[in-house]
């Protein structure tokens, strides 16, 4: 899932009630890396990048969350700019569970923070765009 506006300060009710649904089991983050960290979300100034489970179950409880949070924290959810991403999932996957859920699909790579998402960083080429704007800088 990705891209949630913040309104009023929200994003840090939004973070205590993911930590909570996550240390309670309501919703399942992922694990990254060689030491399987757990990650569920990252929040950068306005926006807020959500890791789960790739399931209808964990997706749904996700926008219950979301419900909840808009409930009491005021924060509003611009579903048309909300997308949901899969990474190693078929597009016609991510197109269903975007449908079930109302939220837009999302296919990578795509661009985020001017940084494309989903490419293989190993090759030169995928670099090419940050170098040039740390020349212009």
């Amino acid at each position: 899932m990705k891209e949630i506006r913040e309104v009023r300060g929200s994003s840090q009710g939004l973070n205590v009630t993911l930590n909570e649904a996550v240390s309670r089991g309501n919703f399942k983050g992922v694990k990254i890396g060689h030491d399987d960290i757990p990650v569920s979300h990252l929040q950068y100034a306005d926006d807020t990048l959500v890791f789960g489970e790739w399931s209808l179950p964990n997706a749904k409880n996700l926008m219950r969350i979301f419900k909840c949070v808009q409930n009491a924290y005021g924060l509003k959810i611009n579903h048309l700019k909300t997308k949901s991403y899969g990474v190693g999932v078929r597009n016609d996957e991510i197109e269903r569970l975007a449908n079930r859920i109302g939220v837009s699909p999302g296919f990578l790579p795509f661009t985020y923070l001017r940084l494309s998402v989903g490419v293989n960083m190993k090759k030169i080429v995928c670099w090419n765009g940050i170098v040039e704007k740390m020349k212009k800088n």
